[in-house]
């Protein structure tokens, strides 16, 4: 008899545990891929991979079976440019067209040079960011997220709120 998912976890479709906080309940009728997504920041510019396609996308990949979206995220973000996650942060899901994104933000060490995956590597400030057309929608929406909850936080922070 095969053991029950403990309480607030479900199956998925292939009989992994799911833990519904970290992969959220989509309305699509099929099984989105669970995608690492990783933000790194040097000096206010964010880290941005280009493919071989020239789309550019910020570094991740998809979470294998049996690992951990906290794992995915160090592998990736090693596979693509090299860095080593000093530490990685959950900052929120993001559902695209085609993946459920788990986005972690890093903090790490090392030299950024383009992995197997990676044609280049750049950073881009604000103001890149928002007049790139390679930019995946995904990318995109992700970083106007991002950003966005960056600018909220900082009103709370430094404004007459806090």
């Amino acid at each position: 008899m095969a053991a029950l998912p403990a309480p607030g976890r479900r199956r998925d479709a292939i009989g992994r545990v799911t833990f519904p906080e970290h992969f959220p309940p989509h309305e699509s009728t099929h099984m989105k891929r669970q995608r690492a997504t990783v933000i790194v920041e040097v000096d206010g510019k964010i880290l941005l991979v280009e493919n071989r396609g020239g789309l550019i996308l910020l570094p991740g990949g998809g979470i294998n079976p049996q690992e951990s979206g906290l794992h995915a995220a160090a592998r990736e973000l090693a596979e693509e440019t090299c860095l080593i996650a000093d530490s990685l942060q959950f900052l929120f899901s993001h559902e695209s067209q085609t993946n459920w994104h788990h986005v972690f933000h890093a903090s790490a060490s090392g030299t950024p040079l383009a992995g197997d995956d990676a044609a280049a590597l750049q950073y881009f400030d604000q103001d890149d960011l928002t007049l790139s057309g390679r930019m995946s929608a995904a990318t995109r929406e992700i970083l106007e997220r991002f950003l966005g909850n960056r600018r909220e936080s900082d009103c709370l922070c430094y404004g007459s709120r806090c």
